[in-house]
């Protein structure tokens, strides 16, 4: 049962001379069992970091064909834009040129009708001056101009005050027209 001693690796006898365990199998059996668990998980690793790598490699792809995308996109807005600005000083100048002639066209027909308004008003009022009596006369002013004096009535002829005279003398007035 004593193991032999001349050799390097101890093997166990039994009584009859058998051998019952060679421990360099043993030895080597583990070292083998470790061997196979150390390349399983070097197998395992490799996997993942291929899965990560195959992951890694479809988002890079990804990403390259976004970049294309948006790089179509930003070339077909730069043409969108060229063409829209293309001429622009052009168009706006003949928009311009258009809104002008409008606005004019708009002043010259609205003087036209003021024109119009101003004759009717000043030959309603000169008809109904005449239906009331009103009489102009004109005199001379103490500045040397020319005035038109307005009065009313029938013989006596009483005068009509113009506004634009008497602003701000209006005391004067009332107080002349009291007496």
């Amino acid at each position: 049962m004593y193991a032999n001693t001349v050799d390097r690796h101890v093997s166990l006898v039994d009584s009859k001379g058998g051998l019952l365990v060679d421990r360099q199998e043993c030895t080597n059996n583990i070292e083998l069992q470790k061997t196979r668990a150390v390349t399983a998980q070097i197998e395992e690793r490799i996997d993942l970091i291929t899965g990560q790598a195959d992951l890694l490699r479809q988002q890079i792809q990804e990403a390259r064909t976004e970049l294309e995308r948006k790089r179509a996109q930003i070339a077909m807005r730069r043409s969108d834009f060229s063409s829209l600005s293309y001429g622009v000083e052009t168009r706006r100048a003949n928009e311009r040129d258009k809104l002008q002639q409008s606005i004019k066209r708009v002043d010259y027909e609205s003087n036209k009708l003021h024109s119009s308004t101003i004759d009717m008003r000043t030959y309603l009022c000169g008809t109904a001056a005449k239906l009331a009596g009103l009489k102009m006369s004109k005199r001379r002013a103490r500045d040397g101009s020319i005035k038109e004096v307005w009065s009313i009535g029938p013989g006596t002829r009483i005068r009509i005050y113009d506004l634009r005279d008497i602003n701000g003398k209006t005391r004067y007035i009332w107080l002349r027209y009291m007496n």
